[in-house]
């Protein structure tokens, strides 16, 4: 596709939509894949001990009937790329703290607009009902930023299909005429921010099946939610990996949220005084 994306730290580029699974350079299994046995078929799936997040609760990393990625952001709300969304009545899937894979019916989803009418490439999705705290099924924090240009410099978890992950580093963000793919319309629609490809040991890059997967950053230790991935470019090297830029739509986020009575964490919040003793 044609799309001409204006970043502030790089130079115009020439995006195409992903093409199977995550890329990660000098890919270990050991190291590089969530689960080390199973498949989403299966009623279980074991997590991989050497994992490169492993001791992180990753119960809120899921997927959809297509495998797709979503990121559960409330017992109610996940988020995904846009053109990779399950449809209502679909389910998304999710493994739980104990080991157990746990399905969830999708009611709804609600475009994010970049500006009135103007749709960008990520969607908050709506479960029939709230995923009660027996189901051991967590949700992620976002970041929010005061300014977009902190996210420079970002190390990065990037999520692809069947959980594979990998690191980066983020190289730019801008605003970019994201949609419609393949043509684009001379409308900026996204705030979306690049990773690059550099052949670096465990760096990734998206490409087929990992549109909607997640891309995080540690924020006092914890995964904090920076980005769904949603276009490469790969015409010509260092190739470059595109997410929304989470943080841009944060507030819009929040307010659907808050519509049935959730809070879209933010993970950079200062923590609540403790209480006297």
């Amino acid at each position: 596709m044609n799309l001409r994306c204006l970043f502030l730290a790089t130079t115009l580029v020439t995006l195409a939509p992903p093409a199977p699974a995550l890329d990660i350079f000098k890919f270990d299994p050991a190291v590089n894949l969530r689960f080390s046995r199973g498949t989403y078929a299966d009623v279980r799936l074991e997590e991989n001990p050497a994992f490169l997040l492993a001791g992180h609760d990753l119960s809120g990393v899921g997927w959809s009937e297509g495998h797709f990625g979503v990121t559960l952001v409330s017992p109610r709300h996940f988020l995904t790329a846009a053109h990779a969304a399950p449809l209502p009545g679909s389910t998304v899937s999710f493994r739980n703290r104990a080991g157990l894979i746990k399905h969830y019916v999708v009611e709804s989803d609600f475009a994010i607009e970049h500006a009135p009418g103007v749709h960008t490439d990520l969607v908050v999705g709506r479960l029939a009902t709230a995923i009660p705290a027996e189901d051991q099924v967590s949700f992620l924090p976002a970041l929010r930023l005061a300014r977009y240009s902190l996210c420079l410099g970002l190390r990065i978890y990037s999520f692809g299909a069947y959980q594979s992950c990998g690191t980066n580093t983020i190289t730019g963000w801008g605003a970019c005429d994201l949609l419609p793919f393949a043509v684009g319309d001379q409308v900026t629609d996204d705030i979306v921010f690049q990773t690059q490809w550099t052949h670096v040991a465990g760096e990734a890059q998206a490409q087929g099946h990992d549109s909607g997967s997640p891309t995080f950053t540690l924020v006092r230790g914890r995964l904090a939610l920076i980005g769904t991935h949603s276009a490469v470019h790969v015409s010509s090297e260092p190739y470059v990996t595109v997410d929304v830029l989470i943080p841009a739509y944060f507030s819009q986020i929040a307010a659907r949220l808050a519509l049935d009575g959730y809070e879209f964490l933010d993970a950079a919040a200062p923590s609540p005084p403790a209480s006297p003793r």
